[in-house]
């Protein structure tokens, strides 16, 4: 047998006034501890970093990583740190969700 929620929903989408509780409200909120920091995020930014720091170790020296070439570069010339500047923008990433308020 189906169930009429409409009513229901008109009821609590309807604006209502608070009840008054004498300021008890207040005095719970302001009786509990600070709301601690998630460390989740931190902790994806550092395995990020290890991530990246592991594949770069283990990858070798790749051609579009040469920090050489990358401080002779000139403007107009290709770009040779293209991968790293998405890495850089993934670690921007994951320090934009660290200080985020989770």
């Amino acid at each position: 047998m189906p169930v009429d929620d409409e009513p229901i929903e008109r009821m609590l989408r309807a604006g209502h006034d608070p009840v008054d509780d004498a300021g008890f409200t207040e005095r719970v909120l302001a009786a509990l501890p600070p709301r601690r920091r998630d460390v989740r995020p931190w902790v994806l930014l550092g395995a990020t970093v290890i991530g990246a720091a592991g594949a770069a170790a283990l990858a070798g020296p790749q051609p579009w990583l040469d920090l050489a070439a990358a401080a002779r570069w000139q403007i107009g010339a290709p770009v040779p740190l293209v991968p790293a500047a998405l890495l850089a923008l993934v670690a921007w990433g994951c320090v934009a969700l660290a200080r985020a308020d989770v």
